[in-house]
């Protein structure tokens, strides 16, 4: 019966000994008014053969799985953070160094996505004065950020 279930020689043989140490162990629990010794033994092994299969089963599912993926924080690090807050006050700071009207018509345009045409409706300027002072500032930016970013303004084409 052990190795009609399990499908092993070895599982199999494994099983009927688990069996017969459990009937050396629990002979004192057999009550022959609920069936035969030899319908205990059939029940012991079926329920050990069952239990076999199933931990067999666990056990080769657990070794499928892949390897778990590392935590990773979606929080960035202490030096990147402390670095991320430099630049939030250079930024700030060469913001401060514009003059009124260039620092409200770049954030208008960053802020909101406004076109030149639509911030100088909104302000109700000139077109070519919006223009003008959204170039003049984003210069002035450039030349305050520029030690800060290096390379990076460089490589980016001039906005008009």
């Amino acid at each position: 019966l052990a190795l009609r279930i399990v499908r092993d020689q070895t599982a199999a043989e494994d099983v009927t000994i688990e069996v017969y140490l459990q009937l050396h162990q629990q002979a004192a629990r057999y009550n022959p008014a609920r069936g035969t010794p030899a319908a205990w033994l059939l029940t012991l092994t079926r329920s050990r053969a069952i239990d076999r299969l199933r931990r067999e089963t666990v056990h080769s599912q657990c070794e499928s799985l892949p390897e778990p993926m590392p935590f990773v924080s979606p929080l960035p690090d202490p030096e990147a953070q402390s670095v991320m807050a430099e630049r939030r006050v250079m930024v700030r700071k060469a913001l401060a160094a514009l003059t009124k009207e260039q620092r409200q018509v770049i954030e208008i345009a960053y802020y909101t996505g406004l076109s030149h045409s639509q911030i100088a409706a909104q302000l109700g300027q000139p077109l070519g004065t919006v223009k003008t002072r959204i170039r003049i500032g984003l210069n002035a930016l450039r030349a305050q950020l520029g030690p800060l970013l290096g390379d990076a303004l460089e490589t980016q084409p001039e906005t008009a």
